[in-house]
């Protein structure tokens, strides 16, 4: 496999290390063209802006696969538009022109806040996408494309929330919360569903369905949906400080959604981290090697 991975942000640059780790070529590309740093070493990548055509003739001819992880650049409708479906279309129209479009394979990375479950149900990749949200429509937009314009060979890849070594909000949040228990009463807590998955299952799942010449569309998402406050006192008990004191069982209607990945199961795939218990754990022992020592403080 050859692999065009645009976009070489905090998921890219995971996805273009599994595929070397894989022993594929890889070209990595990013909007800067600025080297990207794999585990101390610089990495070149080639500068391409997915709305600038005049950037594609960096494209190699006998590239055989395409990652599509561009991200928003930020919040605006008009950035959502421009890196979900323009500059998916604009990829697409270049590498059909040129003709080898027929023979690529294009992943796309996508999301599950396409999604309009919002009630605590269930979601799999036939659930009910978002039909208003104008900037959830954009990506929904750029799905489509992939899955009409390479066939058997478009795949999306609906991934839940990534974390990882360099993400460490829930952390943060859980050691936040313990310093100031006396001070938060539950109406200030927002109680709600959330998934998540390590990036570097994210990573593995790209090239693992790519492997297995997937098409179609696929949640990408661990084992274990959960409340957002059971996660942080599950950090809590990990970092061993004060645990938030908290009944969730009294709470009803719990907002969010819980992602099923039976599908991506099926395929066969395993994960290294299947809930946020084992990723946090790593993610914290690798920040804080001293936390074993660490003595657990109870209320």
């Amino acid at each position: 496999m050859k692999i065009l991975v645009l976009g070489t942000g905090f998921l890219g640059t995971e996805i273009v290390s599994c595929c070397l780790n894989k022993e594929y070529q890889v070209l990595p590309a990013r909007l800067s063209g600025k080297p990207i740093n794999l585990n101390g070493q610089e990495l070149e990548t080639v500068a391409i802006d997915v709305l600038d055509p005049q950037t594609f003739d960096k494209i190699p001819e006998d590239i055989t696969h395409v990652v599509y992880s561009v991200s928003a650049r930020n919040g605006s409708e008009e950035s959502y538009k421009n890196a979900y479906f323009l500059g998916i279309k604009n990829i697409s129209d270049f590498l059909h022109a040129r003709g080898i479009g027929e023979k690529i394979t294009f992943l796309l990375i996508s999301s599950t806040g396409v999604f309009l479950e919002n009630e605590g149900g269930v979601v799999n990749e036939e659930s009910t996408v978002q039909s208003t949200d104008k900037k959830y429509s954009h990506l929904l937009n750029g799905e489509q494309l992939v899955l009409s314009q390479f066939g058997q060979r478009g795949l999306v890849l609906r991934l839940s929330g990534i974390y990882g070594k360099g993400r460490r909000y829930f952390v943060k949040l859980a050691e936040v919360l313990s310093e100031n228990l006396n001070k938060t009463k539950d109406e200030d807590l927002k109680i709600n569903w959330s998934n998540r998955i390590h990036k570097t299952d994210a990573a593995r799942a790209t090239c693992y369905l790519m492997e297995k010449k997937c098409s179609g569309i696929f949640i990408v998402s661990d084992d274990l949906p959960c409340v957002n406050l059971d996660a942080i006192k599950g950090i809590q008990a990990i970092l061993k400080i004060k645990v938030l004191d908290l009944n969730l069982e009294k709470i009803k209607n719990i907002a969010g959604k819980r992602c099923d990945n039976s599908k991506l199961k099926k395929q066969g795939f395993q994960f290294t981290y299947p809930t946020y218990k084992e990723g946090y754990e790593q993610i914290i022992l690798d920040w804080s090697p001293k936390i074993n020592n660490r003595l657990p403080e109870t209320l």
